[in-house]
């Protein structure tokens, strides 16, 4: 049920989207020819390059990774991930599916899906409005599905061509559902994330990612980090490491988790 709300709540979104475009680029805002004037010099304001209606397409990157070990102890990760993003006039779409998947000794020791969509908002080229929908399933970690809608506020505070830094606060609802006996959650929740890159060199790229999302029950902290080689215009190589942390865990499941992966990466 909670996955049916989610997709809905999607369409919905990229629905309000094309609203929106359609809007901004139609003259029946006003029915005289001065109204469609002041139309035009509200719609017209100066845009990010990347979010000119001109340039609006579909484009992403595709990650797999594996790694397998064998021997006296045999074990093996699997990882996909795909984003996807579309520009409009003002609005950014972006759509993102990561599975993760590990086994030890033969036996499934680690098993997660999770799904965001992300509506940003531009009033101008470095400030954003956001709704941040998350959907997240991890059966070992006891949870059956934890949904999180957050609505706030993003700024780029550097931008250059070596550095770039971006910001995100908001406030939402969390539910997690879980998969023993235990009582469902739902709660109000804070959002805090930062995304800083660093161009190491013509082909190398280093990416941080910290988020927290932070609530009565409990308060998630995760730190991605990756170093990309591109090693042709579409495809690149990428050794990732995440670490999060729950401050507060069932008995019996750990509160610190870490991956680390080699991924090929295809974009598009």
């Amino acid at each position: 049920m909670h996955l049916n709300v989610v997709c809905y709540k999607l369409i919905f979104l990229i629905l309000l989207g094309y609203v929106f475009e359609q809007t901004a680029s139609a003259e029946f805002l006003s029915a005289n020819q001065e109204g469609s004037e002041s139309a035009n010099q509200l719609f017209s304001k100066p845009l990010p390059d990347e979010l000119d209606v001109a340039n609006k397409k579909w484009s992403g990157q595709a990650e797999v990774g594996f790694f397998a070990t064998k021997g006296n102890n045999s074990s093996s990760n699997t990882t996909i991930s795909i984003t996807s993003s579309y520009n409009q006039r003002f609005l950014k779409h972006t759509l993102k599916g990561e599975i993760y998947v590990a086994s030890s000794q033969g036996k499934k020791a680690s098993e997660s899906f999770s799904l965001d969509y992300k509506l940003d908002y531009f009033i101008n080229k470095d400030k954003y409005i956001f709704n941040l929908s998350s959907y997240n399933r991890d059966k070992f970690s006891n949870i059956s599905s934890r949904i999180a809608d957050i609505v706030g506020y993003g700024s780029n505070l550097i931008k250059n061509k070596t550095h770039t830094l971006n910001s995100e606060y908001g406030l939402g609802i969390r539910q997690t559902k879980y998969i023993d006996k235990i009582k469902n959650s739902k709660e109000p929740a804070g959002y805090f994330a930062l995304h800083y890159t660093r161009q190491l060199t013509k082909n190398t790229t280093l990416k941080e990612d910290f988020s927290i999302l932070t609530g009565k029950d409990n308060t998630f902290t995760e730190l991605k980090t990756a170093l990309d080689v591109e090693m042709t215009e579409k495809l690149s190589l990428s050794v990732k490491y995440t670490l999060n942390h729950n401050k507060k865990t069932q008995i019996g499941f750990k509160k610190v988790g870490m991956i680390m992966s080699i991924n090929l990466v295809g974009e598009y």
